[in-house]
């Protein structure tokens, strides 16, 4: 807008009568088509030009300052004290009474402790995915011992299918698919071994933070072995255009999705939005897209 093109510029910052731009909108041929601007949107205007055109630009922006963001990404976590209750009998964990309290303040009673023979299928198909067997239930309703609950909910998350069904929760952030999208859908025929691995590594309770470099970098840590490279198969995960018309923006195109990913998963934000401009909701700029972008 202040470089402007053959004709010149588009505005003049704090001179909204001078501005070209004002003077196609009021001559209505901009913008094109039927919808104009009203009186007072082009008031607007000349407020904005006038006022030396703001934009974020020309402001301090939160990103530059983290620390003072009120994001909840950025908060630091912090420990709260464990409210007191009036049914006290009913709080087993922690959790309960955070729950109890809750409930309490708004006047509703919770729901009664259901039976064992409830209980031990809640357990298994929250855990595994599938209903105890016969054998099962009648084991779980016969042991009498305190930790009967603790010993089965250790035996279920030891069995093969835990990591099998809470893999599917991670598969679907990473965005796991066996093909490549686009119309012709190629397959990946062997992104099944990174599927492999998240299932794995929930079974063997990997660390997160393991976890998480394994697929950002498994190829360059320092013990790298086969395991961690088959990790880094989630930045591959994405659509592949095998033929693209336009192959320079195609590139681009794969690296923003292997960089929105990342940012929703690793860090719970959203940086695709400001590939194009700076973002309106969260504290970053088209800089801070483009310099995550050259680590991709």
């Amino acid at each position: 807008m202040l470089k402007g093109g053959t004709q010149g510029p588009a505005l003049r910052l704090g001179s909204s009568q001078d501005s070209r731009l004002v003077e196609r909108v009021v001559d209505q041929s901009m913008p094109m088509g039927e919808d104009k601007l009203s009186s007072s949107e082009i008031a607007l205007l000349r407020a904005w030009i006038d006022a030396g055109a703001p934009s974020p630009d020309s402001e301090v922006s939160d990103s530059a300052a983290p620390e003072g963001s009120n994001h909840w990404a950025f908060r630091s976590l912090d420990t709260k004290a464990i409210p007191e209750v009036e049914l006290v009998d009913q709080v087993g964990t922690s959790v309960d009474a955070f729950v109890l309290r809750k409930l309490e303040s708004v006047g509703i009673e919770p729901a009664p402790l259901v039976d064992k023979r409830v209980l031990v299928r809640r357990l298994f198909l929250s855990l595994i995915g599938l209903p105890p067997r016969r054998d099962e239930v009648s084991a779980f309703m016969g042991d009498t011992a305190p930790d009967a609950v603790a010993r089965l909910v250790e035996g279920l998350l030891s069995r093969p299918q835990y990591g099998e069904r809470w893999a599917r929760q991670w598969l679907d952030v990473a965005r796991y698919a066996e093909s490549n999208g686009y119309e012709r859908d190629g397959t990946k025929p062997h992104a099944w071994h990174y599927r492999d691995y998240v299932i794995e590594s929930f079974n063997l309770d990997k660390p997160f933070d393991r976890f998480l470099i394994e697929q950002l970098a498994g190829d360059e840590i320092e013990d790298s072995d086969a395991t961690s490279q088959v990790a880094t198969t989630f930045l591959r995960l994405g659509t592949w255009d095998d033929e693209p018309a336009e192959e320079r923006r195609d590139r681009y195109d794969q690296l923003d999705d292997v960089l929105g990913v990342t940012a929703t998963t690793f860090l719970g934000l959203t940086l695709r939005c400001a590939r194009c401009h700076d973002h309106k909701f969260e504290p970053f700029s088209q800089r801070d897209y483009y310099q995550m972008l050259a680590f991709v």
